[in-house]
């Protein structure tokens, strides 16, 4: 990763037959390589905004946009794994090293495209690498950003639609 620069506003499919990718590129020569990732059979959603990246990890963290089509979910039956996620991907190989979906099976256009904020926090007593996450569908996340581990939600607003 040190050599190589994360193409941003990457439209990126998690899942399917051609897995997904991120464009980077050689900072020495204008070679683009794609990073690889197969983790499913279901469809995902694309990146609309710049990831993160934590250099001790050596991890890059994208939200992932609403499965298609957003509004009709009954022809997407379960979850579309991937799809309205926080997925974080090693930033040398692109290999999926953990996700966590803010909401299964959306009907409401809650896609999960934020920037991810990285922050050391402390957190029950120990410190934490922690992502914060505001999302669209009314929760505040926050998750570990080694292990994609979910130790706290807060809502931030009420809802009466369903």
């Amino acid at each position: 990763m040190e050599s190589e620069a994360l193409s941003p506003h990457t439209m990126l499919t998690l899942g399917g037959k051609s897995g997904a990718s991120i464009p980077s590129q050689d900072r020495e020569s204008p070679a683009t390589k794609l990073g690889r990732v197969t983790p499913g059979k279901q469809e995902a959603g694309p990146v609309w905004m710049t990831g993160s990246y934590d250099p001790v990890l050596n991890l890059t963290y994208w939200g992932v946009g609403n499965p298609s089509p957003d509004w009709n979910g009954d022809v997407r039956p379960g979850d579309n794994l991937f799809s309205d996620s926080v997925v974080a991907l090693d930033a040398d190989t692109g290999k999926l090293k953990w996700y966590y979906q803010f909401t299964p099976h959306d009907d409401l256009d809650f896609d999960a495209v934020q920037v991810p904020v990285l922050a050391d926090i402390e957190w029950q007593g120990k410190k934490r690498k922690a992502i914060l996450w505001a999302n669209r569908n009314g929760f505040f996340y926050v998750l570990d950003r080694q292990t994609g581990q979910f130790p706290s939600w807060k809502t931030l607003r009420r809802s009466n639609l369903g």
